[in-house]
């Protein structure tokens, strides 16, 4: 198993006229905030996106996501599900479970086609930032860059999910 480690060092004199760098200090540890993305697979194929011409097909495999989770997780405070394609798509209640599991915050960004009031109650207790990427409020011109009917499908999640947190606001 790969092990992760991450170590900053500090020298003094590295300008060109020094002869040896002397140590400062050395500190080592893992990072507090984590960008992860464990899929390339995207729903979409937006006009501007490097998907439309090369749509990503790989999602790493739970075990191994699960491994470097497992190692950079216990010093972390947030995992960010980042976008080189839509986390909804690839192993998302799983990488929801590990980072409960871990006590972290959680930060998704998603093209919203694909959530929920199911997904987003997967996530209660641990979502910190929950960003909608859209290009436009226009149909015509947000059909235009993501595909016919996405307008619609995205609008109707967002007023699904509203209604969702408008009825959890009230209880």
């Amino acid at each position: 198993m790969m092990k992760l480690s991450m170590a900053i060092v500090l020298f003094a004199g590295l300008g060109a006229s020094a002869q040896t760098p002397k140590l400062l200090h050395r500190f080592e540890g893992l990072p507090e905030i984590v960008n992860f993305n464990s899929t390339s697979v995207c729903n979409l194929r937006c006009i501007m996106c490097f998907q439309a011409y090369h749509p990503g097909k790989d999602t790493m495999p739970m075990e191994q996501a699960r491994s470097v989770l497992d190692q950079l997780l216990p010093t972390a405070k947030k995992l960010m599900l980042t976008t080189a394609g839509e986390p909804i798509a690839g192993p998302f209640r799983e990488l929801v479970d590990i980072t409960r599991k871990y006590e972290c915050k959680l930060d998704v960004t998603t093209n919203a086609t694909g959530l929920t009031p199911a997904r987003l109650q997967y996530m209660v207790g641990i979502l910190d930032h929950l960003a909608i990427s859209l290009d436009s409020h226009l149909e015509d011109v947000l059909d235009h860059m993501r595909g016919k009917g996405v307008h619609a499908r995205i609008m109707t999640n967002l007023r699904d999910v509203g209604e969702y947190l408008a009825g959890k606001t009230r209880s």
